[in-house]
């Protein structure tokens, strides 16, 4: 796959595009045979498995739509390719396959306000849309460590109760025989600081993913 700076290359572009190259998903989504457009041929699929891990939405309508903001155009069919249902094309003379250079090329649509004012506006308004999609991918990465705490925080909660239950049990056991051996029962105050400690541990990280969500 052909690699290039991408620091100028919006977000949804960049990962559309490695999409399409790395072919992971070519039977909901992939390049047409000349390599010139996108070929969505299962929008139903592509929307519940692949734009959650991309794009942290599921919203295939938000998916075109971004496409028309830098510049796709639906491919119009033929009545006979229209009776392939669910299949839609997009292009964009700047998206082409092993090309991925020209991706900083391709601009955020913006207003046709005429005149030098026009310029200026279409300047601001393309580092605004950079700057926006770098926020949105920001956001997406926070996400995605917030959704991690919180299986790892599951993870280690189970842990605590299945350990908690096999102690108790335990200290169970040992105090039934110090009872048949004549001892006093072991001291229940140690295992009770224990259990609020792990409790302190867990309600902190709560609050940290409260705060992340």
């Amino acid at each position: 796959m052909q690699r290039a700076d991408t620091s100028q290359v919006p977000g949804f572009l960049a990962k559309t595009y490695d999409l399409l190259e790395e072919g992971q998903w070519s039977d909901m989504i992939s390049w047409n045979k000349a390599g010139d457009a996108i070929v969505v041929k299962d929008s139903t699929a592509l929307a519940e498995t692949v734009l959650p891990r991309l794009f942290k939405h599921n919203n295939y309508t938000s998916f075109v739509r971004q496409l028309n903001n830098y510049g796709f155009t639906k491919i119009t069919k033929t009545r006979n390719e229209s009776a392939a249902n669910g299949i839609d094309e997009f292009r964009n003379d700047l998206f082409k396959k092993g090309q991925r250079y020209m991706l900083r090329m391709i601009q955020r649509k913006v207003p046709d306000m005429g005149g030098a004012a026009s310029q200026v506006t279409k300047e601001v308004s393309q580092a605004f849309a950079l700057m926006q999609d770098k926020l949105v991918e920001s956001e997406e990465r926070l996400a995605s460590m917030a959704a991690e705490m919180r299986k790892f925080r599951s993870t280690v909660q189970d842990q605590i109760t299945q350990l908690w239950q096999e102690n108790k049990t335990l200290r169970d056991e040992l105090n039934r025989m110090r009872r048949q051996q004549g001892l006093n029962p072991l001291d229940e105050s140690e295992s009770a600081a224990a259990a609020a400690q792990a409790a302190t541990s867990i309600n902190c990280a709560n609050v940290l993913l409260e705060c992340l969500a």
